[in-house]
C-alpha cells in the first residue's frame, strides 16, 4: 500500500521501482477493499507499518517507549481475513546484497473486544520493528517525525516554523490616534 506522490514525474519512477519485479502497489484511495480481496485470494500481502498517522485514524501505543499513534490496519486485515502475520526486514550486507528475513508468524490476541485487540495486536507488530531496527539501528532508513504528535521539543525546527506561520499570520494592528 502507498500513496501516490504529487509530483508526477517522482510517483511514476517510484511506482516502476516498486513494480519491477512483479509487485503490485495498492494506492491508498482504495487500498481497505483491495488489501481485503488480496488476503482472501491468498495472495501476500506486505505493508509497511513504521510510519505515524493521525490519531484519528490510530491507536495509541509505545515505539521505543514513546508514545505514538500507528495504523491498526494490518491487524484489522489480518484479523478480519484470519491472515497470518509474519514480520519480514531487508537488511543490506557488506558486498552490497540484501537478505530478507521473515520471522515467525505472530500470535495475534483475539478476546472479542476489537478496540483492545487492535491496539494489542498493533503494539506487537510495532514490538517486531522495534526489534529489528534495535538489531541493525544503521540500516533503519526513517525520514518522518514519527514522535512529533507526542513530543514536539524532539523538533525544535518545527516548533520555530510553527511560530514564525502564527506571527506571520497576525492580523496587523493599526496605530490608535
Amino acid at each position: 500500500m502507498a500513496r501516490q506522490i504529487l509530483n508526477k514525474i517522482v510517483n511514476r519512477w517510484i511506482h516502476e521501482l516498486r513494480t519491477r519485479f512483479g509487485s503490485r502497489v495498492i494506492y491508498k484511495d482504495i487500498a481497505l477493499p483491495e488489501m481485503t480481496r488480496t488476503l482472501r485470494q491468498g495472495k501476500i500481502l506486505a505493508i509497511l507499518i513504521d510510519q505515524g498517522t493521525k490519531s484519528s485514524l490510530g491507536v495509541k501505543i509505545k515505539f521505543f517507549n514513546k508514545l505514538v499513534t500507528a495504523t491498526p490496519a494490518a491487524a484489522l486485515l489480518a484479523m478480519r481475513c484470519n491472515s497470518p502475520v509474519l514480520p519480514g526486514f531487508c537488511t543490506r550486507n557488506a558486498d552490497g546484497t540484501f537478505t530478507i528475513t521473515l520471522e515467525p508468524p505472530l500470535i495475534l490476541k483475539r478476546t472479542g473486544n476489537l478496540s483492545a485487540d487492535l491496539r494489542s495486536n498493533t503494539q506487537l507488530m510495532t514490538d517486531a520493528i522495534e526489534k529489528a531496527v534495535r538489531k541493525y539501528p544503521e540500516q533503519w532508513f526513517w525520514v518522518h517525525k514519527r514522535w512529533r504528535k507526542y513530543y514536539p521539543h524532539l523538533y525544535p525546527e518545527d516548533i520555530a516554523r510553527r511560530r514564525r506561520r502564527r506571527e506571520n499570520n497576525r492580523p496587523i494592528q493599526s496605530k490608535k490616534s
